[in-house]
């Protein structure tokens, strides 16, 4: 109950309720195994980084995009090795699976290979910004970039319990008349995993992980109470910005590198056909927030325990599966 419940804890509880357990209650550390896995979160550590910066730059000046797009491009190498040296760096700190094998030469190897993707990555956005900053501020009201890598946090009542709910959005951006808040993707995005489907189904089948992390960002959004405002007193807090629906969705680096639109939304159906399907509405979050109570009911429960999977296919890219072996016992039946 005095835990502190992410989107990440409710995925890895909806794939497999022993796995959640062996890492979030037991706090087992995983096996230095899947390299691979490092190495993506690496990347996408480095790319957040820097389009964290880049973003406050272009949030707090978005006129001047010519120019800070100018400059990041003019310092990019220097950019994407302090950002690659900093998360690899992070990652031996959390000792993050296979961490301690990684030397920083990022001239050579894996690295190397992984610096060109970051690099490529960042010039790919910078272009897609520099392409749509104008049609966006023909509309002064518009707000890209408004908040930057932004925490979201919200107490929700379960069971006569506070639990605390917490998010880190990568973008939130105000557009024509709604907010939009938008994650960066790096790994493959299944479009059709993201069309609504029931509640029920986002709460239980793992493959609705990102449709269900789009939908905890707009609730928390929606719920977030005032933040402190940095290099600010301590009664001085900065209110979000709220708007009667959200637009949640994914920016894709796979579809930037194919030259692809890459924001990627959700369909959902609304009882008013005028609504945009792409919309978050209230409706929707009310709905959400009960199934949310549900599912962090059953996690509380101390009558419950942390069971196996019954779908061996959860196991595939599981840390623990040299523990609970249920492949290894599935494979002798």
């Amino acid at each position: 109950n005095n835990k502190t419940y992410s989107f990440s804890h409710l995925a890895d509880f909806i794939n497999c309720p022993l796995q959640f357990y062996f890492k979030h209650i037991a706090c087992i550390e995983a096996a230095d195994e899947i390299s691979e896995n490092v190495e993506q979160k690496i990347i996408g550590d480095a790319i957040h980084q820097i389009m964290e910066s880049v973003g406050k730059l272009l949030g707090d000046k978005p006129y001047n995009y010519h120019n800070i797009i100018r400059d990041t491009r003019s310092k990019l190498d220097s950019l994407c090795h302090e950002a690659m040296t900093e998360s690899i760096n992070n990652a031996q700190k959390h000792k993050d699976s296979q961490s301690h094998a990684f030397h920083i030469n990022l001239d050579q190897g894996k690295l190397f290979l992984a610096l060109n993707v970051v690099q490529k990555s960042v010039k790919e956005y910078l272009t897609y910004i520099e392409k749509n900053m104008d049609s966006y501020l023909q509309d002064k009201n518009n707000h890209l970039f408004k908040y930057t890598e932004e925490k979201l946090i919200h107490k929700l009542d379960v069971d006569g319990h506070p639990l605390l709910l917490k998010g880190y959005a990568d973008r939130i951006d105000y557009r024509d008349g709604h907010i939009t808040i938008l994650d960066y993707k790096t790994g493959y995005v299944d479009e059709e995993a993201l069309q609504y489907s029931e509640f029920h189904n986002i709460f239980t089948d793992p493959n609705h992980s990102k449709l269900l992390q789009l939908l905890m960002y707009g609730y928390l959004y929606d719920k977030a109470e005032p933040q402190k405002k940095e290099n600010a007193g301590a009664e001085e807090k900065r209110a979000f910005l709220k708007t009667n629906t959200y637009a949640c969705g994914i920016i894709s680096f796979q579809k930037l590198y194919k030259n692809q639109p890459c924001e990627i939304y959700p369909s959902f159906n609304h009882s008013d056909e005028s609504i945009d399907r792409s919309l978050i509405t209230k409706e929707i979050l009310q709905e959400f927030e009960k199934e949310l109570q549900l599912l962090l009911s059953q996690i509380i429960n101390p009558t419950e325990a942390f069971t196996q999977t019954d779908d061996a296919s959860h196991c595939q890219y599981c840390d623990y599966s040299a523990i609970c072996k249920k492949q290894n016992s599935k494979s002798n039946d």
